[in-house]
C-alpha cells in the first residue's frame, strides 16, 4: 500500500514503479498479477529506456514468468548495447540462456 501511495504522489518515480512491479510479480502467480507486473515493468522501461538495470530486471521478469521470448532477446540486445561486456549484460545472458529457470 505504501508503494502505491508513493507512486500516486510521484508517477514518474522509477524506484517506486520497479518496487511495485517486483512486489506485484512476487505476490502470487495469478495471470492478473503477472499482467499488472508486466505493465509496471513496461512503464519503468518508458521512464528509463537507457538504464541497463531496469531493462535487465524487465527481461528477468519475462523469463521467470515464462513470457515473450522474443522480447527477452530484444531487451538483452539493449542491455548489451548499454553495458557491453559489463556485469548486467553477462548476468542477463546467463539467466536467459538457462532452459528452465524458476524463481
Amino acid at each position: 500500500e505504501h508503494l502505491k501511495q508513493a507512486l500516486a504522489a510521484d508517477p514518474e518515480c522509477l524506484h517506486a514503479v520497479l518496487a511495485l512491479a517486483r512486489v506485484t510479480a512476487a505476490h502470487n502467480a495469478s495471470s492478473d498479477s503477472i499482467d499488472a507486473a508486466q505493465a509496471l515493468y513496461e512503464r519503468a522501461e518508458k521512464l528509463a529506456p537507457d538504464d541497463a538495470d531496469t531493462l535487465a530486471s524487465f527481461a528477468v521478469f519475462l523469463k521467470t514468468s515464462r513470457r515473450d521470448k522474443p522480447r527477452q532477446e530484444e531487451l538483452l540486445g539493449w542491455v548489451t548495447n548499454l553495458d557491453p561486456g559489463g556485469a548486467h549484460a553477462r548476468g542477463l545472458r546467463a539467466v536467459l540462456s538457462r532452459p528452465d529457470w524458476n524463481t
